[in-house]
């Protein structure tokens, strides 16, 4: 058969597990294949090594999955490869040394893949832009400190090893766009934090910073290690989740000015930062907070002194906020606006806001007065039999509040 295909996506569905036998090796044209098979590992003990596939000296995208699929032996003769993507490969296997060859490889995908191991020569993949693999028991190699070219890296386990990859390889990683960092707050972590050099990554705007799940660190160590990952002010999107310090309030984060989304997830600190002071923060999402008990005017960003009110008539806080999510914010009781506030008040505060969840915060027991003024268009609250009275229509406290959104939803 004379193949003049660019791109070929094959199946395989039969259980004896025939492989079609096209006539491709010889092929120049073929650019991309995806090959796939997804029957039950239990029936059949052939496993599938396609190298018949792989006299393509033209590839340039690759694309293997299934539970009986095996990497190729002859992976690094691909030397046109710009594209390696694995799924769900079901045994553990290692990533061979000869991947330092695709000298042209820009993205390389390990979903749902059992690799135990990175060969130290990944650091040859000068043009290397996206790295991904989700296995948790994969341990990263130093090398990967040299892949300059790196936009993206997902799933970094923050280890103490110096055989493998540390926070301080961050160092000459400029052109990274986007990092997610897993294991993240022992105290070995803090020098290291400081030399990964976040504050000098003009290119970053995608962060995630997953801690420790743990009681052995915690506290103190967590709060140092966060202050010490200041990225640089360019950063557009920032998560953390599992952080265990008492307060969320690095001095880098009001200086977030392009910041646009802040996701705090499953954590334990008692108060949030001054965070209305985000210029471009369009999306603020607090999950799982367990020991959130109050906001007030301090998150915001209203300067109280001696009890009285010091801001500048015609500030604007939150101005470009749209959307505010909570869930499961259980000890939250308190949601305080700005003392002496009224509708002709000299602040203006969230203008932009159009939804607003409260999602089993069931201890909170009222809005705050502001929300009369925010063009609201979308209110649910679900989980707080207190807020299910007070949100009451004619006849609840909140009622005036909220009586201008067009769609309010408040369940039990």
């Amino acid at each position: 058969m004379d193949l003049k295909a660019r791109h070929m996506n094959l199946s395989i569905i039969s259980e004896t597990i025939s492989i079609p036998t096209f006539s491709i090796s010889n092929s120049k044209s073929l650019h991309s294949l995806m090959l796939q098979h997804y029957l039950p590992i239990d029936h059949s003990s052939t496993k599938i090594v396609p190298n018949q596939f792989l006299d393509l000296k033209h590839l340039r995208m690759l694309s293997l999955s299934g539970s009986l699929m095996e990497l190729p032996t002859n992976i690094g003769d691909l030397i046109h490869l710009r594209y390696l993507n694995l799924f769900d490969i079901g045994l553990e296997f290692e990533l061979p040394p000869a991947i330092g060859n695709l000298l042209n490889l820009q993205t390389l995908r390990l979903f749902q893949c059992r690799v135990t191991r990175l060969p130290e020569e990944v650091g040859k993949l000068i043009h290397l832009r996206y790295l991904y693999a989700d296995y948790g028991r994969l341990r990263w190699p130093k090398g990967i400190g040299r892949c300059t070219s790196l936009q993206t890296l997902k799933r970094i386990p923050c280890g103490s090893d110096d055989q493998y990859f540390q926070l301080r390889d961050f160092g000459n990683l400029n052109c990274l766009r986007d990092i997610f960092l897993t294991n993240l707050g022992t105290k070995e972590h803090l020098d290291e934090a400081r030399e990964a050099q976040l504050q000098n990554k003009t290119a970053l705007v995608d962060l995630s910073l997953f801690f420790r799940d743990d009681d052995t660190e915690g506290g103190q160590t967590h709060t140092d290690v966060l202050e010490a990952l200041k990225p640089h002010p360019n950063l557009t999107s920032l998560l953390i989740s599992y952080y265990r310090g008492p307060s969320i309030s690095p001095s880098w984060m009001t200086s977030l000015v392009n910041l646009k989304k802040l996701h705090l997830r499953r954590s334990h600190y008692e108060s949030l930062p001054n965070l209305g002071k985000l210029q471009s923060l369009e999306e603020l999402v607090i999950g799982r907070s367990s020991s959130l008990k109050r906001l007030g005017p301090e998150f915001l960003g209203v300067e109280m002194v001696d009890s009285q009110l010091k801001m500048v008539p015609g500030t604007i806080l939150f101005p470009k906020l749209k959307e505010i999510f909570f869930e499961r914010a259980q000890s939250l009781r308190e949601w305080d606006g700005v003392p002496g506030w009224t509708v002709n008040f000299p602040l203006k505060i969230m203008p932009r806001l159009q939804s607003l969840t409260l999602r089993d915060c069931s201890s909170l027991e009222s809005l705050p007065d502001f929300l009369e003024s925010t063009p609201l268009e979308y209110l649910s609250i679900s989980g707080s039999q207190a807020m299910c009275e007070s949100c009451k229509k004619e006849t609840g406290r909140d009622w005036p509040k909220i009586r201008h959104v067009p769609n309010i939803y408040v369940t039990m």
